[in-house]
């Protein structure tokens, strides 16, 4: 009697489909953007206090992420939950708009714990191609009321998609597939409510270790329900209160495929992507010549809900701050350059704290492009002028986009390094002719082992 075909099963089938030659090329080119973001980002936080106490919690205080590959005296599992937790701390890390979360910081940290280091690049980032689009269609079922009732689509949906960009690198059978995403499921969860604490990072952290983990049980030969997306019991109908209809999933999978419609965001600044149209509305602002000094109001106007993640209007501290579009406008206008403790866990300044009051938030504007994260800051001024500023693409949205050089600046910038011409130099080997290994020893390299602990990887 033949097996029914059920919805994680159809689920488990998309993940290993491939679309046209030219097609998976231009997945991967940005895919390949993806990860060089993803480790600009990861090594940004690593002299971060939190980091080194999280690392010790694991006996790894030697351990130099993003770690890949096989590591000594730490198991694969907590260098997932490092490399989580470091690629998001800053939160300067990618997001995508489907999603309403980070996938890169989830699922490069699960892939890299579980690395062997043979695969070739061209294999990782296709795995990270379907871990994306994973990500972007379960958010585009689910959004925005997945977020708007509280949950961190990053940590819950993000512990899918690393599952599924897992099962497509090690190349899992259909069952397998199955299992590992059932395991996943049933870890799958986390609170938004920890945004602006060092429990917003640990819920990527806690993603990337728990699809790790789902994987290692499942090669033991535990046990699953093969069916996590059954529409009476599974995850879509426990966690989300929806249906889950494999059809629609299908029909919108890799079409043309989420890493590239809607799109990353890769950002310039360490905050939430919903403040970053309003804080270019602030510096245009102050490049006409607008001052904190002149100001005796400041509106800053969303469309309704808009707003939603940035749950801080007077932040009393900096890791807060990056959730508040007060915080954040009153940062572009009072700096040219920003501190480097603007967004640290320090208390925020007296001087942001005597300004607050000049601060209403407001829900007035109308977008037809749900695309877009427009925001309007307007300043009246002591005389009585007024001047309104209106970003609706932000630098760094996908139609504003930092390019490849910007990114190799950014990598730049938060590695701390004077120079990347081995780095550019890596990136333009072709993905089917370099390793994980290779990008290994390439980091490694960058700096005498000050980036990277001495991976033990298969050559």
């Amino acid at each position: 009697m033949a097996k029914s075909v059920t919805n994680t099963t159809q689920v488990a089938q998309l993940l290993f489909q491939r679309p046209s030659a030219f097609q998976q090329q231009q997945l991967i080119t940005q895919a390949k953007l993806c990860l060089l973001d993803d480790l600009a980002a990861t090594l940004g936080a690593r002299q971060a206090p939190a980091l080194n106490q999280l690392k010790a919690v694991y006996h790894a205080q030697d351990l130099q992420l993003p770690a890949i590959g096989a590591q000594p005296a730490v198991t694969p599992d907590h260098v997932a939950l490092l490399n989580g937790f470091s690629a998001h701390y800053l939160d300067i890390d990618d997001t995508n708009a489907d999603l309403r979360g980070h996938p890169s910081a989830v699922i490069f940290a699960s892939l890299f714990a579980l690395t062997d280091g043979s695969e070739t690049l061209a294999q990782l980032l296709w795995a990270a191609v379907v871990g994306i689009e994973f990500a972007g269609q379960c958010g585009r079922l689910l959004n925005p009321q997945l977020a708007f009732q509280g949950i961190h689509t990053t940590g819950a949906i993000g512990t899918l998609a690393a599952a599924a960009a897992i099962a497509n690198y090690k190349q899992l059978t259909l069952g397998q597939t199955q299992a590992l995403l059932s395991l996943a499921a049933t870890q799958a969860t986390a609170l938004e409510i920890e945004a602006g604490s060092d429990g917003k990072p640990l819920n990527a952290g806690y993603a990337a270790r728990n699809a790790v983990t789902a994987y290692q049980h499942v090669q033991a030969g535990l046990t699953a329900s093969l069916d996590p997306f059954d529409n009476q019991r599974g995850w879509f109908h426990a966690f989300a209160h929806a249906d889950f209809d494999p059809q629609t999933f299908a029909k919108y999978w890799l079409q043309p495929g989420e890493i590239l419609t809607p799109g990353m965001w890769y950002k310039s600044q360490p905050f939430c992507s919903a403040a970053m149209s309003g804080f270019d509305a602030a510096v245009a602002l102050r490049s006409y010549g607008i001052d904190l000094a002149q100001c005796a109001h400041i509106q800053i106007d969303f469309p309704e809900n808009a707003d939603h993640a940035l749950r801080f209007t007077n932040p009393q501290t900096g890791q807060e701050g990056k959730f508040s579009s007060e915080y954040v406008v009153w940062l572009a206008l009072q700096y040219d350059q920003l501190p480097a403790t603007a967004f640290s866990k320090q208390a925020t300044s007296q001087a942001f704290q005597r300004a607050s009051h000049l601060f209403q938030r407001t829900h007035n504007l109308r977008t037809l492009d749900p695309s877009t994260r427009p925001t309007a800051v307007t300043v009246t001024t002591k005389t009585g002028r007024s001047l309104t500023i209106r970003v609706d693409y932000p630098k760094g949205s996908p139609q504003n986009p930092l390019d490849q050089s910007d990114l190799f600046a950014k990598f730049k910038q938060q590695a701390g390094l004077t120079t990347i011409e081995s780095v550019q130099a890596f990136w333009h080997r072709p993905n089917n002719q370099v390793t994980v290994a290779d990008l290994a020893q390439c980091l490694t390299n960058l700096s005498d082992r000050s980036l990277f602990h001495e991976t033990q990887v298969s050559q």
